[in-house]
Order: structure tokens, then C-alpha cells, then sequence
């Protein structure tokens, strides 16, 4: 996979708006914007479904509990943001990075991840079922107990992640390595774990999850 870079955030050209101008760009939906930089904003609740933002840098915000359903990104950057909570359910994402996000309890069910980073993140309770996931790398995530299930697409990747007490059934982990997974208590079957990289370890304690009886 080739790697994800901001490039399209470098120039430094961007609109800089408030709260005031980001509800007035929103209050209609549908909305497009483009080449926007949005700093700190706070806004608990924000209703942003079925827009589309392109070349967009989030920083340091906090939109907790957002309604931002069928929205699309495109090749934008978010950094250290609170998206707690929120629907992103059938949303589409292309060309993004997550870095140091809080999404515990967020909502992606049905959501498209197409070259998508999600690096260092917090991610407890999360919904990503029945996702599609085209270049995806998830890299030194919690995402305990979020909902893993019915992932499809190809080159998805979990590197150094907290998987433990998460749904992956229906999931295809051939040729991913959860090595340096935290893979306790997940939930899978023969079928998903089938052809996936783990440790001698967690062979043992998956073959038990199996209902395979191992000799002392």
C-alpha cells in the first residue's frame, strides 16, 4: 500500500472559519467545502449529515455526539479531535488520517475507508459493521469491545492494537498479522481466524475459544 500523505495540506492555503461561519456553511445541508481549517472548534451535537468537505484540516475539535451521517471526506486531515459518540454511519472516507482521535462509541456501520489511516487512536465501543475497507491501517488503536463485524474489502491492517472483547465475526483475517494484537476475549470463529498471523500464545488461547481441548 502506498503511503498516505498530506500533500494536499501543505500548501497552506486554507479559509479559516468560526463556530458562527461553520453553522451558517452547515444550516442548509448538503454542503461542500473545500480547503477549509477548522481549530478548535467545540460543537456538541452538530448536525453535519450529507455534506462533503475535500482537503480539510480538523484540529483540536470537539464534536461529541455529531449527527454526520452519508457525509463524505476527502483527502482531510484530523488531529487530536473528540468525535465521541457520533453517527457516521454509510459516510465515505478517502484519503484521510485519524491521529490521536478520541472515537469511543462512534458510529461507522456501513461506512467506506478507502486509503484511510487510523494512528494512535481511541476508539472503545466503536461500530465499524459491515464497513468497506480498501487500504486501511489501523496502527496503536484501542478499539476494546468496538464492533468489527462483517468488514469487507481488501488490505486492511491492525498493527499494535487493542482488540480485546471485540466482534469480528464475519471478518476475513487471511495473511493480517495480530502478532502484536492484544487479541484477549475477541470474538471470531474457525472462519474469520482462518490463514491470520498470531503468536504461539495466541494460538492456544484461540484454539480454546474454538472448543479445542488442550492437553496439560
Amino acid at each position: 500500500m502506498p503511503p498516505i500523505t498530506k500533500s494536499a495540506f501543505s500548501n497552506g492555503n486554507f479559509d479559516i472559519v468560526d463556530v458562527g461561519q461553520f453553522l451558517e456553511m452547515i444550516e442548509s445541508g448538503g454542503h461542500e467545502g473545500r480547503d477549509i481549517l477548522f481549530s478548535k472548534m467545540s460543537l456538541p451535537q452538530v448536525d453535519m449529515k450529507e455534506s462533503y468537505w475535500k482537503n480539510c484540516n480538523f484540529l483540536g475539535c470537539r464534536f461529541p455526539n455529531a449527527s454526520a451521517s452519508r457525509t463524505h471526506f476527502a483527502n482531510c486531515f484530523f488531529d487530536n479531535c473528540d468525535f465521541s459518540n457520533s453517527e457516521y454511519s454509510d459516510s465515505v472516507f478517502s484519503n484521510v488520517i485519524f491521529k490521536y482521535c478520541k472515537l469511543t462509541g462512534a458510529r461507522f456501520a456501513g461506512a467506506g475507508f478507502n486509503d484511510v489511516q487510523f494512528k494512535d487512536c481511541l476508539a472503545e465501543m466503536a461500530g465499524f459493521t459491515e464497513s468497506m475497507a480498501n487500504n486501511l491501517i489501523v496502527d496503536r488503536c484501542n478499539l476494546s469491545a468496538a464492533q468489527l463485524d462483517g468488514i469487507t474489502g481488501k488490505n486492511y491492517f491492525f498493527t499494535k492494537c487493542r482488540l480485546s472483547g471485540e466482534n469480528l465475526m464475519a471478518t476475513l483475517l487471511k495473511g493480517i498479522d495480530l502478532s502484536e494484537c492484544d487479541i484477549q476475549g475477541a470474538i471470531f470463529g474457525e472462519r474469520e481466524v482462518k490463514g491470520a498471523r498470531v503468536t504461539a500464545m495466541q494460538a492456544v488461547e484461540l484454539a480454546k475459544m474454538l472448543g479445542v481441548i488442550i492437553a496439560d
